[in-house]
């Protein structure tokens, strides 16, 4: 009986050290998932408001590279974009988001001189003392759908600059006044 256990013992322990054994394989690519990365400013006083919607990018060689291709890092086509505006919690308009193409964007890191932005004429309606606004911004992406609000900040006066420059997202940010952040998350 002792030699049996002997045997049994002998041909389990390399079949478990086997299967127990440890990989030395490293991935450090993980499982790609795509974030939308939106980026703008609203502004009460502006006759237009731009918002930059594009995506994170993932790639195996050199990332300097595929941040100058356009395509690693826009959306194809045109998506369904929209500024819906609260007064007071209620639903009073919607703004359909159309698309411009930037033709003098500054050469940088990413792709230059060409860039896709999405934009509204629609003027913004601001705060007073009886009327609260809030808009939120709806994406339909490929997907998903991504929505995010901000509020203005009391009447609009917190923020006071000189003017605000077509660069939005490689310089220095010299906004109008009543100018007001607009971020996202997924």
């Amino acid at each position: 009986m002792a030699k049996m256990k002997r045997v049994l013992l002998l041909f389990y322990m390399p079949l478990m050290a086997f299967f127990a054994s440890c990989s030395t394989d490293v991935n450090v690519y993980a499982d790609y998932k795509e974030f939308p990365i939106v980026y703008g400013v609203l502004d009460v006083n502006a006759d237009t408001n731009f918002i930059k919607i594009t995506r994170s990018f993932y790639v195996q060689g050199d990332p300097y590279e595929s941040a100058l291709n356009p395509d690693s890092s826009n959306y194809s086509g045109k998506l369904d974009a929209r500024i819906v505006e609260y007064c007071n919690g209620d639903s009073v308009r919607e703004f359909i988001l159309d698309t411009i193409t930037i033709r003098d964007k500054s050469q940088g890191l990413f792709y230059a001189p060409l860039q896709k932005m999405y934009y509204t004429t629609e003027r913004l309606s601001m705060n007073t003392d009886t009327k609260n606004y809030t808009y939120k911004l709806k994406v339909v992406l490929p997907e998903s759908t991504l929505t995010t609000k901000t509020k203005l900040v009391g009447d609009g006066r917190l923020f006071r600059c000189a003017e605000l420059r077509r660069e939005l997202f490689e310089t220095i940010y010299q906004c109008r006044s009543k100018a007001f952040p607009f971020s996202a998350c997924h």
